[in-house]
């Protein structure tokens, strides 16, 4: 049975319990596995009967750092507020809710071990009940860091899915938007997939089955992107039990290679000056300067990673006095940040008149941006731009 929604609020905790955690890290028997798998340098931090605060890798937090990274949470109402229950902070083997009441709880166990024989692999044995109330809900997230993931993916499933494709499921009554996707059916594994590292949960057992969803919440904590099995829901008096482990990979780098998209000028309306013209979009002397005569497309088709932008662009003089022509630049318009940017002056077109030159700039894409390529006129000359690349 699917549960209704995923729930966010009851897994982010607040620096001051972040800082108590740390404290009982050093004092509660927990895991703390350090290995060097598939070249990558990783350490689990878990605590049994609380969550896997942390999974380091190569000196990297992979996981949110003011919640539990792998915990149990649920709901009662199905509603994502304060009165979640939680694993986190509750080391007595009760899932208590977020802001402390008494009105809701319910037993539970989390247990981790590690594998001498592949320590590149994080046990967990989980379970819940029985109930003494009914639950809408209870699932169990892990909480990855937005900015290091872009994909996700699950068993059965060929080709990895984006986070940013998501549809809205729902806003929280905090105010938190949630993107999230649902697999169909109860695959055995699901994960999330960044440019250096794929963290996967693997269910080995179950006592019912168990559906998966992978979340999207921007404004919780510093940005979360999620793979989040679920129980659903939880009548009094049930129990439920799965076990399963968590791997941690590097990714494939074939995954975030960007295939070539090409913005031709002439066929989008992102132009504050100019004309069509020909192949491409123009502005002429006696245009009004200091406007772009190209901007947009606001895309989110460009992977995260080292890429370039090619302008292709002519002009009708190359030879008189070496002026400013044009500025180029590549502008994230969700964050309203300039990520490249370069003058070109009348000179530096060499091949001569009328012939097009392909102008780079280099730039690094993260998550989460709108990307603009933007063509900005000084004034001085014809110029005509065909098109850009982004590679």
């Amino acid at each position: 049975m699917a549960f209704p929604q995923p729930l966010r609020m009851a897994s982010a905790c607040s620096t001051q319990t972040s800082r108590r955690v740390l404290v009982l890290a050093l004092l509660v028997s927990g895991l703390l596995a350090s290995f060097n798998a598939q070249a990558l340098s990783v350490r689990f931090d878990a605590i049994n009967n609380y969550g896997l605060k942390q999974i380091w890798v190569d000196g990297k937090g992979l996981l949110l750092d003011d919640a539990a990274g792998f915990s149990l949470i649920g709901s009662a109402t199905g509603v994502d507020d304060s009165n979640n229950i939680s694993s986190v902070g509750n080391t007595d083997g009760v899932m208590r809710p977020f802001n402390h009441g008494k009105t809701r709880y319910l037993p539970f166990s989390l247990k981790f071990r590690s594998d001498p024989q592949d320590r590149s692999k994080l046990y967990f044995e989980a379970s819940i009940g029985p109930a003494p109330f009914d639950f809408a809900t209870v699932s169990m997230p892990m909480e990855g860091k937005r900015q290091l993931y872009t994909f996700w993916r699950y068993a059965g499933l060929a080709t990895p899915s984006r986070y940013d494709r998501n549809p809205h499921l729902y806003t929280s009554p905090g105010g938190v938007a949630i993107y999230a996707t649902f697999a169909p059916g109860s695959p055995t594994w699901g994960e999330m997939i960044g440019r250096d590292y794929t963290v996967r949960v693997t269910l080995t057992s179950k006592s019912r089955p168990m559906s998966l969803a992978f979340v999207e919440a921007p404004s919780l904590s510093t940005g979360d992107r999620n793979v989040e099995y679920g129980f659903g829901r939880v009548a009094k008096g049930q129990s439920a039990a799965v076990s399963g482990y968590i791997q941690v990979f590097r990714t494939d780098p074939a995954l975030f290679a960007q295939p070539a998209l090409t913005f031709q000028s002439e066929s989008h309306p992102y132009h504050q000056i100019g004309r069509r013209d020909g192949d491409g979009w123009s502005v002429r002397v006696g245009d009004t300067t200091g406007r772009f005569m190209n901007y947009g497309p606001y895309t989110t088709d460009v992977l995260p990673g080292n890429r370039t932008a090619t302008f292709r662009l002519l002009l009708d003089n190359t030879t008189a006095s070496n002026i400013r022509i044009l500025t180029i630049d590549v502008f994230d318009s969700a964050s309203g940040k300039t990520l490249a940017t370069r003058n070109i002056t009348r000179r530096e077109f060499t091949n001569g008149a009328f012939k097009y030159k392909d102008f780079t700039l280099n730039f690094t894409c993260g998550t989460g941006q709108r990307l603009e390529f933007r063509t900005y006129w000084h004034g001085g000359s014809y110029v005509r731009q065909d098109y850009v690349r982004v590679r």
